[in-house]
């Protein structure tokens, strides 16, 4: 069986990109095994770009990129519809490349890949008729699913999966070892280890991720807990903005604006944080979310999207209405004051990646729906 996949880029920093990877290493596990190759059009990766290292030594998977360069892209593209068995869309800016694919190769079968917000609202045009060309759909949570056939109205009857995020092969090592020892249960003794995060991208095009909310609880925070400190990882056109609300609150002394970090400083800024804090506007899942809970922490978040799917509230954190400054407050503020609470909800969030959100169990759901769609025994 020869795969092929349609990405935008994947050496970019977010969680599209992220997804994407693990996607790829996951079927080039599975194909080197079962047989079977991949080949992968990543549009907008430069030409000469390293291979990240968690793509390193792939063995049946070729990637070729094109550095935005469209035409060239889409030529490559029709020439490997002729040999695919099956072809990946991973990303609706695609999906009109489907005519030429029904064109070239009226048997091979066709999946659109959803991440989130890019299919929650109606695209008129080519992109109407080709999501009702596709045989399927993989989308990363049942809200999106339910957004997408909303927006496009596609039948019920068109094949759908759910592949939620997951934690990649290292993080995966890494939670099979944490125990309740590593958990900030103890930190409410202890005002210095106390501290908020919320790692995100920090741009105006994306829908909110809920810093401006955190800056405006902060100062009712700040009096019952005075050495209280907000770490804010990631970067964006909307961090200045932030930082002048910081100012504004007259709480800058408590907020620190990182930008972007180094996988281990993330880790160790994921490990020092007391509760993970990210209420945004919507989340299509929210890789994020199980990156913190895979430290043994309690998640405060907004009740919207797929994030409902992912953080269980009252038991790995809590959930409030978006913008909802008061609420946010509250349910910070009892989880810096009950080191237990703080310390249950940390364990509940911890088994609950190991339970679903594991590079093993990801690898075993991507195995299952090749072989529904393939028709085959992986």
């Amino acid at each position: 069986m020869n795969y092929l996949l349609l990405v935008p880029g994947l050496v970019s920093i977010g969680g599209m990109q992220k997804r994407d990877r693990l996607l790829i290493r996951a079927m080039d596990s599975i194909l080197h095994s079962h047989g079977g190759r991949l080949v992968v059009l990543s549009l907008n990766d430069p030409v000469t770009t390293p291979t990240p290292a968690d793509l390193a030594g792939l063995r049946v998977t070729k990637i070729l990129r094109f550095g935005g360069d469209r035409q060239q892209s889409i030529w490559t593209a029709l020439g490997f519809f002729r040999q695919a068995n099956l072809v990946l869309y991973g990303l609706l800016g695609f999906a009109p490349l489907v005519i030429f694919q029904r064109l070239f190769s009226p048997r091979s079968k066709r999946f659109l890949l959803m991440h989130g917000t890019e299919v929650w609202e109606r695209r008129r045009g080519p992109y109407q008729w080709a999501v009702h060309q596709m045989n399927g759909v993989v989308s990363i949570s049942h809200y999106t699913l339910d957004r997408y056939r909303q927006a496009y109205q596609v039948p019920l009857s068109q094949t759908a999966f759910i592949l939620p995020n997951s934690l990649d092969l290292v993080r995966t090592r890494q939670v099979s070892y944490l125990g309740t020892e590593s958990f900030d249960g103890q930190a409410g003794s202890n005002p210095n280890a106390l501290r908020l995060l919320t790692v995100a991208r920090l741009v105006p095009e994306e829908p909110g991720k809920g810093v401006d909310t955190v800056i405006r609880a902060l100062p009712e925070l700040l009096s019952g807990f005075p050495d209280l400190r907000y770490s804010v990882i990631g970067d964006g056109s909307d961090r200045t903005r932030l930082e002048h609300l910081a100012q504004e609150m007259r709480v800058d002394h408590a907020v620190e604006f990182r930008g972007f970090v180094s996988e281990t400083e993330l880790e160790r800024e994921y490990s020092n944080c007391a509760v993970y804090v990210m209420p945004s506007a919507s989340e299509g899942f929210g890789l994020v979310f199980i990156e913190a809970m895979a430290h043994g922490k309690p998640v405060v978040a907004a009740r919207v999207g797929g994030t409902p799917e992912v953080v269980r509230d009252r038991v790995s954190g809590l959930l409030i209405d978006f913008g909802d400054v008061p609420a946010l407050t509250q349910s910070v503020k009892r989880l810096l004051e009950d080191a237990d609470l703080r310390l249950r909800m940390g364990q509940a969030s911890l088994q609950r990646v190991r339970e679903n959100y594991t590079y093993d169990i990801f690898c075993q759901r991507v195995a299952q729906i090749l072989s529904e769609i393939s028709r085959i025994q992986i």
